[in-house]
């Protein structure tokens, strides 16, 4: 509508007044749609290519990746660490190591009701965890990290953990178009009451309780996903 009423003004001043001008405004108009579509074409063609070689990159080629995106020795000893273990000690030494990953690497955390259908994710975790999969950020070297902490040290608490933990990876696949090629470690479990205190002083503004997720004194659990080329 508003190409057509600019048409029409144009029409109209040539026919009145003989001005050039339009004419040029029309040209610049439709080279401006044609950037448009060749930019989108671009980032399609981009993302296919991304895929194509995730396809048939080899192990070797990603450790060679991962070492040009990381150079940071404890994180990869954590991540090595996390792919080999069971659910996170609670030692200060291994505590420290996590804490240390937690503060380097981009990572998203939520606050999820036990029994609440992930598709009732709050919003702004949606964005986020949007952007922390964006598919030009997945190298060949890419791994996502799942953390969960459970509500209380029970052997349930920590199963239905657990549990939220794969619904959080199944949800990466499945909603937010994660890779196959790339690896989806966890979820493993932050069990201490040490970490309690050591989490509080890493928290960001964004990492309290955002609207549409329970509060502190609701039946929760907390799960973070982090993105590493490590």
């Amino acid at each position: 509508m508003k190409s057509r009423t600019v048409d029409l003004v144009c029409l109209l001043l040539l026919s009145l007044l003989g001005l050039p001008g339009c004419a040029r405004m029309a040209r610049l108009e439709a080279s401006v749609e044609k950037l448009q579509l060749d930019l989108a074409r671009m980032r399609q063609q981009h993302e296919e290519d991304l895929k194509e070689l995730r396809d048939i990159i080899t192990f070797g080629d990603a450790k060679l990746w991962a070492r040009i995106e990381c150079n940071n020795h404890e994180v990869r000893e954590f991540i090595s660490a996390c792919q080999t273990e069971g659910d996170l000690g609670c030692t200060p030494e291994a505590m420290n190591v996590a804490m240390s990953f937690m503060a380097t690497q981009p990572y998203v955390s939520m606050y999820l009701r036990p029994g609440d259908p992930l598709v009732d994710l709050a919003h702004l975790r949606r964005g986020q965890v949007a952007v922390l999969t964006d598919p030009q950020l997945q190298h060949p070297s890419t791994k996502f990290l799942i953390l969960v902490q459970p509500r209380s040290e029970s052997a349930a608490h920590a199963q239905e953990a657990h549990n939220l933990g794969y619904l959080v990876s199944r949800m990466l696949r499945e909603r937010f178009g994660v890779f196959k090629t790339v690896k989806i470690i966890g979820p493993r479990a932050l069990p201490c009451k040490l970490k309690q205190e050591q989490l509080k002083s890493y928290m960001r503004r964004w990492d309290f309780a955002v609207e549409g997720e329970p509060k502190e004194k609701e039946p929760r659990v907390r799960v973070f996903v982090f993105r590493t080329d490590c």
